[in-house]
């Protein structure tokens, strides 16, 4: 090649370099991540476990973005017998964090008096410094976890004295929950709200906080007890649309901006049956269901469960039972009309022979983890798992907590 084509090659090189960099911090700008990575992640499956290895079950209840999960594990306890006057040991199921990154899983204790705990949910913040996650202490108090203050009381007003923490948003300034005789209640660190609707409870709250999902289950003019699920907002809020077949349905997720909503339909009249339902709203404001599609062999009567919604609507997790009777978690494309995915089918790969992810409690907001729990094989009991799905993906994620 003659000098003047090969100065004319690297002027070539050097004016699509030039563009890239333009290209590159252009985007960078649009998505307002200047200090963002951006890179591929292959899938993997994370098994979880306590600090103390003993046969009992662990389960994960909710994941962030950053691969940061929550649940309960055992704990080694001293109980005093008062019929035999002494201290024994006990294994009791207290809160857990884990960190997937680090491998570092937290004991998260109990509130002074109470021997277990689980935590339900934790905020979106990249580190487990600065994480917050809340649950319920003893099965009677809600409480609120950091790293520099350790677990506390969600709040000290008398009317939470007993108490059950299920859900917080992205930057943990909203938490959602139930006190005694059905009322729920919306927390922020200025106060508080209670909902005085006589057997109700709110199970789900959006990242962003605006919206709860819940459900209620009015004793007046409903002689068939019906549960009707509903969304509540700032300014209002309404019942959703249910089977008329079943009647009642409860929410377990909502995704961002509360356009889409996912739970079970069930019936007081068809014992041990489940459907999972979707529920979206379209830009009128109105709102309509569908059950999520089952894939080919799975019949109508093997119950299902959806239980978590990715932040955008469109990534839905769960559990259906196969026709062996074993329950299986799966992953649902919204408006995919084939059906859920058997994720022991989607990541078969990842899975030592006789391994199972059973159920699939939460995804993350961004739709890159999955938590739940399974069975490991390798170990022979039930464990917590969080699922890497793996892929292209920005950090931070687009729902971040500041």
């Amino acid at each position: 090649m003659g000098a003047k084509h090969k100065l004319g090659l690297i002027e070539a090189l050097q004016v699509i370099r030039r563009t890239l960099v333009v290209l590159a911090v252009a985007l960078s700008a649009c998505l307002s991540l200047t200090s963002a990575q951006i890179g591929f992640s292959p899938p993997r499956l994370y098994w979880l476990k306590g600090n103390v290895d003993f046969l009992v079950e662990h389960k994960a209840s909710d994941v962030n973005d950053y691969g940061i999960a929550v649940g309960d594990g055992p704990a080694l306890v001293l109980i005093y017998d008062p019929s035999r006057r002494i201290i024994v040991p006990r294994i009791q199921h207290q809160a857990y964090l884990w960190d997937t990154r680090t491998g570092q899983a937290l004991n998260l204790g109990v509130l002074p008096g109470h021997t277990s705990s689980y935590a339900t949910a934790v905020s979106n913040h990249n580190n487990v410094d600065t994480c917050i996650v809340v649950g319920t202490s003893g099965n009677t108090r809600a409480f609120s976890w950091t790293r520099p203050t350790g677990m506390q009381p969600l709040s000290n007003e008398q009317i939470f004295a007993i108490s059950r923490a299920w859900d917080i948003s992205a930057r943990g300034n909203a938490v959602v929950g139930s006190i005694p005789y059905g009322y729920w209640f919306y927390w922020t660190p200025q106060g508080y709200q209670v909902f005085w609707w006589y057997a109700s409870d709110a199970l789900a709250i959006s990242p962003d906080g605006n919206f709860v999902a819940g459900w209620h289950a009015p004793s007046e003019g409903n002689p068939n007890n019906i549960v009707f699920p509903f969304v509540w907002y700032p300014n209002g809020w309404q019942y959703l649309p249910s089977p008329s077949a079943s009647g009642s349905a409860i929410p377990y997720g909502i995704s961002f901006n509360g356009n889409a909503v996912v739970g079970k339909a069930f019936s007081n009249s068809i014992p041990d049956w489940s459907a999972a339902i979707y529920w979206s709203r379209n830009q009128q404001g109105s709102w309509s269901w569908q059950y999520i599609p089952r894939p080919s062999g799975i019949p109508s009567s093997a119950p299902s469960i959806a239980y978590d919604v990715s932040g955008d609507g469109r990534l839905v997790v769960g559990a259906f039972r196969d026709q062996q009777g074993n329950w299986r978690a799966f992953l649902w494309h919204a408006g995919d009309s084939s059906g859920w995915k058997d994720l022991n089918v989607l990541y078969s790969n990842l899975l030592s022979p006789g391994s199972r992810l059973i159920e699939a409690y939460a995804i993350s907001t961004n739709g890159r983890y999955i938590a739940g729990y399974g069975y490991n094989a390798q170990t022979g009991h039930n464990q917590a798992f969080v699922l890497d799905r793996g892929g292209w993906w920005w950090e931070p994620p687009v729902y971040i907590a500041e």
